[in-house]
C-alpha cells in the first residue's frame, strides 16, 4: 500500500520483473546438478505467490504494458495471464514455451531508459560448506544421493503446482455478505446462497458473488 501511494505501478513491475526473472533463469535450472540453483527457483515461485496475495486484483488484470509487446499484439494479456503461463513452463518444462513467441515475459521485455534488468552481478559465492565423507559413508550415500537428485527433480514442478492451486483458491475469495467467515457449526457459507437449496444446478448458482471453486486434480 504503501509503494502504491508513491508510484502505482511499482508493485505491478516488481509482479512482472519476477515473472521475467523465473521465466529467465528456469531452462538452466531446471536440469541443474546444483540444487541451490532450484531452491533459487522456489524461493522466486513463493515469493511471486506473497505478491499475487498482496496486489489487487484489478492490478493482477491490469494489461502487461511493454513496447517490445505492443508493437506485435493489439490485445495484450493481463499480468495474470503471463503468471499462470509461468507456472505452467515450470510444472511442464521450460521447452513448453520455446517455440511461441512472446508465450512468457522476458526480461528484454521489460527493459526501459529507467530500468535496466541485466545489471551485473557482485562475487557471489555458494554458502554451502563443502561436505566430506569418509569411504564406509559411500556406499549408502549413492543411494541417499539418488532419491535426493529424484526429489530435486520435482521440486520446481511440486512448487508451481501449489501456487497455482492457491491462486485458484484463494485469489480474490473475501469473507461472506454477513461479516468475516465465523468458525462455527451452525453458521454455513450457504446461508448467504439464496440457490444453495435449489434441487438442481443452474447458471445463477455460478454467478454469486461468494462462490469458491476448489480443484482438487484434472477431474474433480
Amino acid at each position: 500500500e504503501k509503494l502504491q501511494m508513491f508510484e502505482t505501478s511499482l508493485p505491478r513491475k516488481i509482479a512482472e520483473i519476477l515473472v521475467a526473472t523465473i521465466a529467465f533463469l528456469l531452462p538452466s535450472a531446471e536440469y541443474s546438478s546444483v540444487e541451490t540453483d532450484k531452491k533459487f527457483i522456489v524461493s522466486l515461485l513463493l515469493c511471486l505467490l506473497d505478491w499475487c496475495m498482496a496486489l489487487p486484483v484489478s492490478t493482477l488484470l491490469h494489461p502487461v504494458s511493454t513496447a517490445a509487446l505492443e508493437e506485435q499484439h493489439s490485445s495484450r494479456a493481463p499480468l495474470l495471464d503471463y503468471i499462470y503461463r509461468v507456472l505452467h513452463c515450470c510444472v511442464c518444462g521450460s521447452s513448453t514455451y520455446t517455440q511461441q513467441s512472446h508465450y512468457t515475459l522476458t526480461l528484454a521485455d521489460l527493459s526501459s531508459p529507467d530500468y535496466d534488468p541485466f545489471l551485473p552481478l557482485a562475487n557471489v559465492k555458494n554458502s554451502e560448506p563443502v561436505q566430506y565423507h569418509s569411504s564406509a559413508d559411500l556406499g549408502n550415500l549413492l543411494t541417499v544421493e539418488e532419491e535426493r537428485k529424484r526429489r530435486s527433480l520435482e521440486l520446481i514442478p511440486l512448487t508451481a503446482r501449489m501456487v497455482m492451486a492457491h491462486l485458484v483458491n484463494h485469489l480474490g475469495h473475501f469473507p461472506l455478505c454477513g461479516g468475516p467467515a465465523v468458525l462455527h457449526s451452525l453458521v454455513s457459507e450457504n446461508h448467504d446462497n439464496a440457490h444453495a437449496e435449489a434441487p438442481e444446478l443452474s447458471s445463477e448458482v455460478f454467478r454469486s458473488p461468494n462462490l469458491q471453486l476448489f480443484v482438487l486434480n484434472d477431474s474433480t
